[in-house]
């Protein structure tokens, strides 16, 4: 395939129908732990100091990361469910969800009470509208499609991944660790042929040639304390990268949530790769860009205070760095004082 088809290729699939699903509501909580999930994925990708990296939201699943913002030949597709109690079973990851007119409310037959409102389509408004062509419906069957298409273009794997566990089994038979990633292809025959024979239904295909590229994860982030978990790994991300600069983690928090929401929704005509990117995309590049607003703001106070940590390191006797730095932060004030004056 050529550059410019596959190019091509990456923008019809937004208006595919198998795959398409227009987005509604998206001020949910459901909504905001993806947000905040990607925030852990970030920082994940940096401190792996990976040359370059991607997040696109809302691209055919939740979240897509792909290994170049220019010339992408790999992506993993995210599908985040967000569940309120119990595990995930094999019956609910194959379970096709309601269609939009056939939804009704918590507790009717059919309906999964354990799930949150974005899932069940009860107490919360529904994240996204189903097409009524849409090739799958149940939650792997949507991410084994979307994996199919995207695999025509680069090499393609997809994660369902969420807060809650899973009753899958491994190999073995025992259950599968809590806080992991376990690709199907590694489950216990008994539950991988379940899915397969489920799938193999749902989407009318004889094999799955790409069911191998599947894996269910539980994800370490609960939803309770998202905030307080990403703004502590920004926090030690930002000291063991950028040690000089001040303590930013919470206006970082607000502002990747900010252009987190920005690339999420509808995102009008899309006519190239590069298009694509630019709205719905978060880059590494726009990540340091956006760091580096914060190293802009540091202030003459925080220069001080770095000076006079580096000779207490050096072996300057703390009481006498001390009263270094008040004299030198007396001066400053002086100097501040006399500016604003105009003396």
């Amino acid at each position: 395939m050529s550059s410019s088809a596959a190019t091509d290729s990456w923008t019809t699939l937004l208006d595919d129908p198998d795959i398409c699903e227009v987005g509604g509501e998206h001020t949910n909580d459901g909504v905001d732990y993806a947000r905040f999930l990607a925030m852990v994925l970030l920082v994940e990708m940096e401190k792996a100091e990976l040359p370059d990296y991607a997040l696109l939201f809302e691209y055919l699943q939740d979240i897509a990361i792909v290994d170049s913002s220019s010339a992408p030949t790999k992506a993993t597709l995210l599908q985040v469910k967000k569940k309120g109690k119990g595990n995930w079973t094999k019956a609910l990851l194959c379970k096709n969800e309601a269609t939009e007119s056939g939804s009704g409310v918590a507790g009717e037959k059919g309906q999964d009470s354990s799930l949150t409102g974005e899932e069940n389509g009860a107490s919360a408004p529904a994240k996204k509208k189903h097409s009524p062509q849409l090739g799958a419906r149940s939650p792997l069957g949507k991410l084994y499609l979307c994996v199919e298409k995207l695999s025509a273009i680069i090499e393609t794997e997809g994660v369902f991944i969420s807060n809650a566990g899973s009753d899958l089994k491994g190999a073995s038979g025992s259950a599968v660790p809590a806080y992991s990633r376990s690709t199907l292809q590694h489950l216990h025959s008994e539950d991988l042929e379940y899915i397969r024979t489920k799938l193999c239904s749902e989407l009318k295909q004889a094999t799955l040639t790409h069911l191998s590229r599947l894996a269910v994860e539980q994800s370490r982030v609960i939803p309770a304390s998202m905030r307080e978990t990403v703004r502590g790994l920004l926090d030690e991300m930002l000291t063991e990268k950028y040690p000089g600069l001040p303590s930013v983690s919470g206006q970082l928090q607000e502002k990747l949530l900010a252009a987190f929401s920005a690339c999420s929704g509808p995102p009008g005509a899309v006519n190239s790769l590069q298009d694509l990117f630019a709205k719905k995309g978060f880059t590494r590049s726009t990540f340091t860009a956006l760091v580096s607003q914060f190293a802009s703001m540091r202030t003459a106070a925080s220069h001080l205070d770095l000076v006079i940590g580096g000779l207490k390191s050096e072996g300057m006797a703390y009481r006498a760095a001390d009263k270094l730095r008040a004299e030198a932060g007396r001066l400053q004030i002086q100097r501040l004082y006399a500016l604003s004056s105009g003396n």
